[in-house]
């Protein structure tokens, strides 16, 4: 009886440990427009520091993960691309997102905001 209540013991525990591991992963549903339909998912991973995206209804566009600053009151990230530098933010008070294009040839623009909210989408999973 005593070795089934040591196993009880490691179970529970193993699944509280799973639950906290699971909890570390903030997911976020994006919208834009009066519709609210989702133009984007965000998953932050508060352990690694890292900010993934999936354009919904973007096939063309992998997903994508990327280094993100966490602080209490924002979530911020550069993506460097082909002479483009975009910088991104979701405030974590109001829940905007908000980005700022910056061209290498010259010139900037902008998009958003965009509302975030708790999202509903798990992180797809990967195969490696």
């Amino acid at each position: 009886m005593r070795q089934f209540r040591v196993i009880l013991l490691m179970a529970i525990a193993a699944i509280c440990l799973i639950a906290e591991a699971r909890a570390d992963i903030l997911s976020l549903d994006c919208a834009a427009g009066p519709d609210g339909n989702v133009l984007l998912n965000v998953w932050v991973d508060l352990d690694k520091s890292t900010i993934t995206l999936r354009y919904v209804g973007r096939a063309d566009v992998p997903i994508q993960t990327y280094p993100v600053e966490i602080n209490p009151t924002i979530f911020h990230w550069t993506i460097i691309g082909k002479g483009t530098a975009i910088d991104s933010s979701i405030n974590r008070t109001t829940g905007v997102f908000f980005q700022t294009y910056n061209y290498s040839a010259g010139g900037s623009g902008s998009t958003g905001p965009y509302n975030c909210e708790k999202g509903a989408t798990p992180l797809p999973a990967t195969k490696f």
